[in-house]
């Protein structure tokens, strides 16, 4: 799993399902400020996310297929992915305040040698 974060164990992961779980966890992570900054909660995050997305992307598979679809299932996959997002999304702008301008950081170093 460390080489793989977002592999699925047992899982063929040749399978389109898996690569799109794959494809959307890095987007996700990517958005959350990269898989490197994240704890393994959020990584948890991710991944829950990224399965909602697919179990939602199923269900208007299936209802453009002209299939009945439970509309309520839709309405709080919806709103669960968006609630995990919105929470990664959060955090990476938290972290992207915290850290220094590197614009300002080198205005004030050439300032200070210039005086």
């Amino acid at each position: 799993m460390t080489n793989k974060p977002w592999a699925l164990p047992g899982i063929d992961n040749r399978l389109p399902q898996a690569r799109r779980f794959r494809d959307l966890c890095k987007q996700f992570a990517e958005d959350a400020g990269g898989i490197d900054r994240l704890s393994e909660a959020e990584k948890a995050q991710v991944r829950q996310a990224a399965m909602l997305t697919l179990r939602a992307e199923a269900l208007q598979n299936a209802q453009v297929r002209g299939e009945l679809v439970n509309g309520d299932e839709a309405i709080r996959l919806s709103s669960e992915i968006r609630r995990l997002l919105d929470n990664l999304k959060t955090r990476a702008r938290k972290l992207e305040a915290s850290q220094p301008d590197i614009r300002a950081y080198l205005a004030s170093k050439t300032a200070g040698q210039s005086g």
